[in-house]
C-alpha cells in the first residue's frame, strides 16, 4: 500500500475515486467530487455562433453551500483542423473542446468521466458525448515566461490585460513557476515565482505606457530561461510594432529559437496591419506553439484561458 501511495504522490495526481478509476487504485481514492463550471462561446465552421456549457453534477444545487469545495475550469474550443489535404479529410458533425479541471490547490483534478458532469448548448442539455484524458505534463511542474506589453495606451485595455494575465495564473499547476517580464522601452523581469497570489500581485503593479521594445524582451525571457530547469513555455503579448527589430536582434533570436527548446505562444492585440503579425506568427510556429490574434482586448482572457488550459493536463470534450 505504500508503494502504490508513493507512486501516485509523486505524480502529483488530484484523483477521484469511483468507479473510474482503475481497480487498483479506487480503494484508496475517497475524496469528494468538488464543483466547478465553465462556459464558452465559439462560432464553427457554418458560421453558428454556440455557446458551450459544463457543470459538475448538482452545482446549481450546491454552490451555495458553505462547505462547497470548488474546481477552476476552462473549455477552449478546437477548431477543426486545416492542416489536412482534402483527400485526407473526414465527415466529422462533432464539437471538440478541451477542459481543464483543477482543485483549490491548483492540482490537476484525474479520472473523471462523462457521468460527472452536465453538459448544455446554447441551454439545451446534451445527453451524447465523450471525455477523453490525457496526462501530459502530470508529473512534474513547468517553467512559464509571461511577456506582457505594457505600452498600451488606453487604461481600460490594459485592466483587460491584467485580467486575462490572472485568468492564466488560475489554471497553473501548483508546481508550475512563472517567470514574469512585463516591458515598454526596456523588458522589466519580477522575481520567479509559483505563488498564484504572489504573481497576481506582479501583474496588478504593472505601469502603463512607454516604447514597444519587443525583441529585447523575447531575448532577456531566452537569457532568463537558462536558470531554468525543466519543461520551459514562453508566452508572448504585444499590441503593436516592435521597436527594437535589428538585424542583430532578429539574428540573436533566431539562434535561441533553433539552441533553445522552449515552446511559445504569441498573442497580438490589434488590427493585423497594426502589429508584427508575420512575426508573431513565425515565431510561434518555429516554437511549436501557436498565435492568437484579436483586436477586441476583452477576448484576451479568453485567449489567455485557452493558452493555460492546452498548456495543462486536460480533458478532450466531443459531442
Amino acid at each position: 500500500m505504500a508503494i502504490v501511495l508513493f507512486l501516485v504522490e509523486a505524480t502529483g495526481f488530484t484523483a477521484m475515486y469511483r468507479n473510474r478509476v482503475p481497480n487498483l487504485f479506487s480503494c484508496f481514492f475517497t475524496q469528494e467530487l468538488g464543483l466547478g463550471e465553465a462556459q464558452t462561446t465559439f462560432t464553427d465552421p457554418s458560421g453558428h455562433s454556440l455557446t458551450t456549457r459544463i457543470t459538475t453534477k448538482q452545482f446549481n444545487a450546491q454552490k451555495s453551500s458553505e462547505t462547497a469545495s470548488f474546481y477552476t475550469m476552462a473549455l477552449p474550443y478546437i477548431p477543426p483542423s486545416t492542416d489536412k489535404n482534402d483527400s485526407d479529410k473526414k465527415i466529422d458533425r462533432s464539437y471538440r473542446l478541451n477542459l481543464s479541471v483543477k482543485d483549490d490547490q491548483g492540482k490537476d483534478v484525474l479520472f473523471l468521466s462523462p457521468t460527472d458532469f452536465d453538459l448544455f448548448q446554447n441551454g439545451v442539455q446534451q445527453e451524447n458525448y465523450t471525455l477523453d484524458f490525457e496526462i501530459g505534463g502530470v508529473k512534474t511542474g513547468q517553467n512559464v515566461i509571461l511577456i506582457l506589453d505594457h505600452s498600451i495606451s488606453k487604461g481600460p485595455v490594459m485592466d483587460q490585460l491584467k485580467l486575462a494575465a490572472k485568468a492564466f495564473i488560475d489554471l497553473k499547476s501548483h508546481r508550475d513557476k512563472i517567470l514574469l517580464i512585463p516591458f515598454g522601452s526596456s523588458p522589466e523581469p519580477q522575481p520567479v515565482s509559483s505563488d498564484k497570489q504572489v504573481l497576481k500581485d506582479q501583474i496588478d503593479t504593472m505601469p502603463n505606457g512607454g516604447g514597444t521594445n519587443l525583441l529585447t524582451s523575447i531575448l532577456e525571457g531566452f537569457r532568463l530561461s537558462e536558470q531554468l530547469k525543466g519543461p520551459t513555455t514562453m508566452v508572448v503579448m504585444t499590441d503593436g510594432k516592435a521597436g527594437d527589430k535589428s538585424r542583430k536582434n532578429m539574428d540573436a533570436l533566431m539562434d535561441c529559437l533553433k539552441r533553445q527548446q522552449i515552446r511559445i505562444y504569441s498573442v497580438g492585440l490589434g488590427e493585423s496591419q497594426k502589429i508584427d503579425e508575420n512575426f508573431l506568427k513565425n515565431m510561434a510556429k518555429e516554437g511549436g506553439g501557436k498565435y492568437f490574434q484579436t483586436d477586441d482586448a476583452s477576448q484576451l482572457k479568453r485567449i489567455y484561458q485557452s493558452i493555460g488550459a492546452e498548456m495543462q493536463s486536460k480533458y478532450t470534450l466531443a459531442y
